[in-house]
């Protein structure tokens, strides 16, 4: 019991996972005694099952944010949202951190999120930049092939200067 009370506490995340699966795993004999206590096992293993994939979509959020502003940073000439644009990507690093420290599981899982919100956060900085009247067809092609290293442009404190196009 110890072990899953540490376990809740160092990584809320592969707990509820063990959890539900725990509930899911319940042996025919157990189920009586748990209807009798008016236990629902089936939903309850995955509501707990949905609080961890609460944080799981709170990091995917927050790699969204920071590839949506860094693109913006790259490829947009527009000077005053530039600060407020590094402002949002500071925060969602100090966030996407403190999720990744709280549920270290979900570091397993940090590279394919951030590809797979790469698909949002493009599409976010060409609507951006085409109601600013800043898209054309080069800037589209060049931010629709960018790639951003995870550890080194991703979560650490990098930050494209300037717009690379002209």
């Amino acid at each position: 019991m110890a072990d899953l009370h540490q376990l809740y506490k160092d990584d809320f995340v592969a707990w509820t996972r063990d959890q539900a699966e725990a509930i899911r795993a319940l042996s025919p004999d157990d189920l009586p005694a748990a209807a009798a206590r008016g236990l629902d096992l089936d939903n309850l293993a995955e509501e707990i099952e949905s609080l961890g994939d609460s944080r799981y979509d709170a990091l995917s959020s927050q790699m969204r944010r920071i590839i949506h502003h860094l693109l913006k940073l790259e490829f947009s000439p527009a000077e005053p949202p530039r600060n407020a644009w590094r402002r949002s990507i500071r925060e969602a690093r100090i966030a996407a951190h403190d999720i990744l420290d709280r549920n270290p599981i979900l570091r397993r899982e940090v590279a394919t999120i951030a590809a797979d919100q790469c698909r949002g956060a493009v599409k976010l900085a060409l609507g951006d930049l085409e109601d600013h009247g800043e898209l054309d067809k080069a800037v589209a092609g060049k931010i629709r092939a960018r790639t951003f290293d995870l550890d080194v442009e991703i979560l650490s404190d990098w930050m494209p200067a300037r717009r690379t196009v002209g």
